[in-house]
């Protein structure tokens, strides 16, 4: 058997397992010229692992005072929550987390960057930031203002906007943007 098609035998096997760690272990002292090449799929697979855990967890249900209700969305840099604030005043909110395979200082940085440019803004077309906090692991959190809705494109489609009215709409856009550019927020 080529090492291409063992290396394909072991990884479904390695996915299949009920005890991944000692299959790689085993795999891994059988198969020495193969051990990078393992570790690196069952990395990719802890890696997807804990992002789906991450979305599905029944154990993320609070999030300091907010009680999450649903998984919305992933980003580039964590998951969107919407979630209910209980107190000192009952509202929905968006709780954006920082997510475990994103935990770097250089991840944390950008996030906090983020959390304090969205403090900056005040414009209607922009959703506002009520508080933001750190998980019990030391990822950063932020709850902002909850927009039901689905995308712009889809929503020009499903009312079936003439040119004019999309422009309209397209404009409102382009002036929030302005206000996070006059703010030095430029969107990557």
């Amino acid at each position: 058997m080529t090492s291409d098609r063992l290396l394909s035998q072991l990884f479904v096997e390695l996915q299949e397992s009920d005890d991944p760690a000692a299959f790689l272990d085993t795999a891994k002292r059988e198969h020495p010229h193969l051990a990078s090449a393992l570790d690196e799929h069952a990395e990719l697979l802890s890696l997807i692992d804990e992002v789906v855990h991450e979305e599905t967890s029944p154990l993320l249900e609070r999030v300091g005072g907010y009680k999450i209700l649903e998984f919305v969305a992933r980003g580039g840099m964590g998951s969107v929550y919407r979630a209910e604030q209980e107190e000192p005043i009952r509202r929905t909110v968006a709780l954006k987390i920082l997510a475990r395979h994103m935990d770097t200082a250089e991840a944390r940085s950008r996030f906090d960057l983020e959390r304090e440019s969205l403090a900056l803004m005040d414009h209607p077309n922009i959703a506002r930031i009520f508080d933001a906090g750190v998980l019990s692991d030391g990822r950063p959190y932020v709850a902002m203002e909850f927009v039901n809705g689905a995308p712009i494109t889809d929503y020009c489609e499903r009312h079936e906007l003439d040119l004019e009215t999309r422009l309209t709409l397209f404009a409102t856009v382009c002036d929030a943007v302005a206000h996070a550019h006059q703010k030095g927020v430029i969107h990557r």
